[in-house]
């Protein structure tokens, strides 16, 4: 693993931060909760490598694309959550049978846990104390929850003195969007994000780019389902892209930026979210008054709700510099390429172990330092999405660039990375992972683009057209 030189200290290395968790998990039975079995995993393979007596692993939205467990993954119960159309509906839904599962999932846990004293583990998006009984190493709180709300967001960006663009929050009332509208719109239209009245939102569900009185309905029909409230921005021409920090009891640590690969619909309103990647570099001066933002941003968060643990702040590249347009005060997809060269680094369960109190020593700012050395040595990500198909299943076949587009690759062949498709929680589940031949420097979303193009092209699904974001500056 990489190692970190410091000319006053002896290196640290990547190992550190693991012996530092270990007496969280040392000796202990551990439930990991949530998510797809695939995905749990790795996870329950780490804690049992930090000593943990045994691991259970209970997934709420099946079995996932991926690796099936072995013998030596121990025990695991799978629940199918029922079918829902996006994926933020599927973390809801896999969320509410947490807080209530059914019976045959508890005759599981205590067949596994009969004293009910297991360790419960849950994803990066785990709001429960407690899961039967059983104590979380972590979850979200309520008032942290309550700062994923993109109708309150701007009260704290002015308060804390983020510069930000103007907006407006309105009920989800025809005239009252109209009238904000007409008064924000810059001449490429307003985006609307909705409030969090059914819990968080992400991968652009609860948000529409409008631009006319028709997409005004039609949005409508969305909002007035789901939401009380809306905020009103305008639309930000530029590379969608994030910086993501970590909260320590005395220190926050910011890493560096990573780009969303967030296309767009050219006759719909609606945003098509699909992946991350770090491919992209903005100039150096914003990069780092975009890490001196999450800052700034995480001791405000320490002090105003004692928040610990990651966080991200999503934003726009604009030809004025980084405009934030919304918090998550919560480990997001956009870390994973920043550990491309940290395998298996595994920095969400060192988070949620910050979060839980553990009086260890996690050297904050050499982990800030390790992580943004091997980010900017070793680029990651890709591009990936749950699409409401039933497509072939695919696993990490090659595909190469060519000057009329993607196409797949013979094994011998030089590839710029693999295709893996899969059952999801929506139908499909479709993931194009990048080699390092990709390049440097500009944004990965036009070549996002063109990969979803060819799946259209070459497996049948019916996505459209797609556009990519403009750079700007």
């Amino acid at each position: 693993m990489e190692t970190i030189n410091n000319p006053n200290q002896e290196p640290v290395t990547a190992e550190y931060w693991l012996e530092a968790m270990r007496p969280v998990f040392e000796g202990k039975k551990v439930i990991l909760a949530g998510d797809v079995i695939a995905g749990l995993i790795p996870r329950a393979r780490m804690i049992r490598e930090l000593g943990a007596e045994s691991t259970f692993m209970l997934a709420t939205e099946g079995m996932g694309t991926g690796d099936t467990p072995t013998e030596e993954d121990g025990h695991w119960f799978a629940l199918d959550a029922p079918h829902s159309d996006n994926i933020v509906e599927a973390i809801h839904a896999g969320q509410r049978l947490l807080a209530d599962l059914p019976k045959h999932a508890n005759e599981a846990l205590d067949w596994y846990d009969p004293d009910g004293e297991a360790m419960v583990v849950g994803g990066f998006l785990h709001e429960q104390p407690s899961v039967a009984g059983r104590k979380s190493l972590a979850y979200r709180r309520p008032e942290w929850l309550a700062l994923d709300d993109k109708t309150v967001i701007d009260s704290v960006w002015d308060k804390i003195g983020v510069e930000r663009e103007p907006s407006e929050v309105v009920p989800v009332d025809r005239e009252a969007i109209l009238a904000a509208m007409k008064r924000i719109d810059k001449g490429d239209g307003v985006v609307w994000g909705s409030d969090s009245k059914e819990g968080i939102n992400g991968g652009a569900t609860g948000v529409s780019w409008v631009r006319s009185e028709a997409d005004v309905d039609k949005a409508l029909e969305y909002f007035q389902k789901h939401c009380d409230q809306l905020r009103v921005m305008p639309f930000l021409e530029g590379i969608p892209c994030s910086i993501h920090g970590m909260v320590f009891p005395d220190y926050v640590a910011a890493f560096r930026p990573v780009e969303m690969v967030v296309l767009r619909k050219p006759e719909s309103s609606e945003f098509f979210y699909a992946g991350t990647a770090s491919f992209y570099d903005p100039a150096p001066a914003d990069r780092e008054d975009m890490r001196a933002t999450a800052k700034k941003v995480g001791n405000a968060l320490r002090d105003m709700v004692d928040f610990k643990g990651v966080f991200t702040i999503d934003g726009v590249m604009t030809k004025d510099g980084f405009r934030p347009t919304e918090l998550n005060p919560r480990y997001g997809a956009g870390v994973m390429p920043l550990l491309k060269g940290l395998t298996d680094f595994p920095l969400e369960l060192l988070a949620q172990t910050v979060v839980s109190g553990s009086d260890s020593d996690f050297k904050p700012k050499e982990l800030e330092e390790l992580i943004i050395k091997t980010a900017d040595e070793q680029r990651g990500g890709g591009t990936w999405r749950a699409i409401s198909v039933h497509l072939p299943q695919i696993d990490k076949r090659p595909i190469k660039l060519t000057e009329s587009g993607w196409q797949w690759a013979n094994d011998e062949e030089e590839n710029a990375g693999t295709v893996l498709v899969g059952p999801g929680p929506l139908g499909s589940f479709v993931r194009f992972a990048p080699t390092s031949s990709v390049p440097t420097g500009p944004s990965f979303a036009p070549l996002a683009r063109d990969f979803w193009r060819f799946v259209d092209e070459n497996m049948g699904s019916d996505i459209g057209t797609l556009e990519a974001a403009k750079s700007v500056r």
